[in-house]
């Protein structure tokens, strides 16, 4: 595995799994991705890896939510119904202080930097996002995962910045959302060969801070 990465394994067998997973996606991609490889990668019996998934599609899914966990700045999906009080109103603070496109340069500049501490991430984002109009594999774990927590966590940013009075008239935090998560996918795959988020992430942060800017009722002081 590539150093750095957040899925070094830590003994278990369901670690060491993912972590042979996330090379082999990061190498061929996610239709590179097959059991019998898989097993052989992890120095496991193919009957090892059914013990604790049932297939390939369960596999990327898995490794998808952990690195999609890892890679948010609260180091866990922002929710409005499961957050914790002290963090709505920590949030709407910053939202206040920063105004949204400074808000939004640092929500990305967040994301990009998870991803520069994480290299074989931003290969394993780039590949599911390519493959997810081909591989059934690929497109669960985006219409499963990578979407709806990232629009989970958008469309509560934008949530909290209306309550806030901080959106433009009639600006519905939803589509809003919409837009930051294909900014996102955008930007992840504008610069596919690249071995690094070297233009991909200057991109990431650029987009979402234009929407966070054209989105704001008002700068701040």
């Amino acid at each position: 595995m590539s150093e750095g990465t957040s899925f070094e394994s830590q003994g278990s067998t369901k670690e060491r799994i993912l972590s042979a997973a996330m090379r082999l996606i990061a190498e061929r991609g996610v239709g590179g991705l097959r059991i019998r490889e898989l097993a052989r990668e992890a120095g496991l019996r193919e009957g090892s890896i059914y013990n604790h998934f049932p297939g390939r599609e369960a596999i990327v899914q898995a490794l998808f939510a952990k690195l999609e966990s890892g890679l948010s700045p609260l180091g866990t999906i922002l929710d409005l119904d499961t957050a914790a009080e002290a963090t709505l109103v920590a949030l709407a603070t910053e939202l206040r202080t920063r105004g949204l496109a400074g808000f939004f340069r640092a929500t990305g500049g967040a994301y990009v930097e998870g991803l520069v501490r994480a290299p074989g991430s931003l290969q394993l984002l780039r590949a599911v996002l390519a493959a997810r109009f081909s591989d059934p594999a690929a497109r669960r774990a985006y219409e499963e995962v990578f979407y709806p927590d990232s629009m989970k966590v958008f469309t509560s940013m934008f949530a909290i910045a209306s309550k806030a009075g901080l959106l433009v008239a009639g600006a519905r935090p939803e589509i809003l959302a919409e837009l930051a998560v294909a900014a996102i996918a955008h930007a992840l795959s504008r610069y596919h060969g690249d071995a690094d988020s070297a233009r991909s992430g200057p991109l990431l942060v650029e987009l979402l801070e234009t929407l966070g800017g054209l989105a704001g009722s008002v700068r701040p002081s």
